[in-house]
């Protein structure tokens, strides 16, 4: 009878783990963003933080083995002038890789006004569609136009620090114990054999 079960336990976890490998490893169809033109009063209204700043750094996390124009890019601003919202003098703000997927683009170094996000957890996401734009002073005097007179970034507000995905963890979580229940069946083969 504990043969049968173990055997089941071990079908079953290889079974798991060979469903979340399809999931994982097989590409999904692919999709170009496609962005409807708005206003700049339109991206004013719908963003909850509107910063000039210059990108400081692209921080496209861990390597992974299979990556996705999709995959989020964080990316470091350093914060000159606040148009709506409230940011420090550093602001974090995600977005998808590739443009492909609607991920900004934008340079390290170069000066922007970004229009973002803000998420439950503090941090802000941006996307291509929203506005961001490079900070040349016909845009900016643009932009205050519709927001008033930029005020300084506020030096006691530091820049959110965000999570993993929860599905990225969710994942990891389902590998992890489908690992462990592996070893605890191996481990007890050899205890009885």
């Amino acid at each position: 009878m504990n043969m049968r079960l173990d055997r089941l336990v071990f079908a079953l976890t290889g079974a798991l783990v060979a469903a979340l490998s399809f999931v994982i490893l097989v590409p999904s169809t692919a999709f170009a963003c496609s962005c409807v033109a708005i206003s700049v009063a339109d991206s004013v209204e719908g963003a909850d933080l509107v910063v000039k700043g210059s990108i400081e750094d692209r921080d496209e996390g861990p390597p992974k083995i299979i990556q996705s124009s999709g995959d989020p890019v964080t990316y470091t601003v350093a914060v000159a002038d606040v148009f709506k919202g409230e940011s420090g003098p550093v602001t974090k703000v995600e977005s998808a890789a590739e443009s492909a997927s609607c991920g900004l683009q934008v340079e390290v170094g170069r000066s922007y006004v970004i229009f973002a996000h803000a998420r439950g957890d503090g941090s802000y996401e941006a996307n291509l569609c929203g506005g961001t734009s490079p900070a040349g002073t016909g845009f900016v005097a643009e932009v205050e136009a519709i927001t008033g007179p930029a005020t300084a970034p506020d030096d006691s507000i530091l820049p959110p620090t965000g999570g993993p995905p929860l599905a990225a963890m969710a994942l990891g979580g389902l590998l992890l114990a489908g690992v462990a229940v592996v070893a605890a069946v191996v481990l007890r083969r050899r205890r009885h054999s």
